[in-house]
């Protein structure tokens, strides 16, 4: 089972709440407020989550590549602008983004993008919305797997028709994928 928690920082009060030393010092090393708040927002999240399964911050490990785990828990988080997204899986590694509707940048996909995907994206009549949907997919793909954006992104292609699908070197990967919008956002869960 897959559930999928998404909340709003817009009215956030962090008056109300205690955090610890580490992550209000993450939070303000911001200077945008907003990023700020945002920063808070998703350690509620993440703390009030752990907690509904009895766990804790001190229980969480990093792997190699900084994704942050707990043995025998499947979680991720994403969060952008004032939304935060946390999924989690009772069987498999999850990852996810969230996401507002990019605009279209070729440089961008010709760099991060495959061949294949800047094909779509030329003939797509609403390339900001494939552009975003494209990156999302990857972001959760990445962030499922534990590589982060270090793994060469144009390296993975995703197709849309009939079902979503990534390859990754030219290889299917058996990955369940979802793809949503949800307002103006995007969300992609892996």
């Amino acid at each position: 089972m897959i559930r999928a928690y998404i909340d709003d920082s817009k009215d956030f009060d962090e008056s109300n709440h205690v955090f610890s030393e580490d992550v209000l010092k993450k939070a303000n090393s911001y200077l945008v407020e907003e990023e700020r708040k945002i920063t808070l927002a998703s350690s509620l999240i993440l703390d009030e989550y752990l907690n509904s399964k009895g766990k804790s911050r001190k229980d969480l490990r990093f792997s190699d590549k900084g994704k942050p785990y707990i043995e025998g828990l499947f979680f991720n988080i994403s969060h952008y602008k004032d939304k935060v997204l946390l999924v989690d899986s009772s069987r498999f590694e999850i990852g996810c983004d969230i996401v507002e509707k990019i605009k279209y940048s070729s440089k961008f996909s010709q760099k991060f993008f495959s061949f294949k995907e800047n094909e779509l994206l030329d003939k797509s009549a609403d390339k900001n919305s494939l552009f975003t949907k494209i990156w999302a997919v990857k972001e959760s793909y990445v962030k499922c797997t534990g590589e982060g954006i270090s793994f060469p992104l144009n390296n993975l292609s995703i197709e849309f028709e009939p079902k979503v699908k990534v390859f990754r070197n030219g290889v299917e990967q058996h990955h369940f994928i979802y793809v949503f919008n949800k307002e103006e956002y995007f969300i992609s869960i892996t």
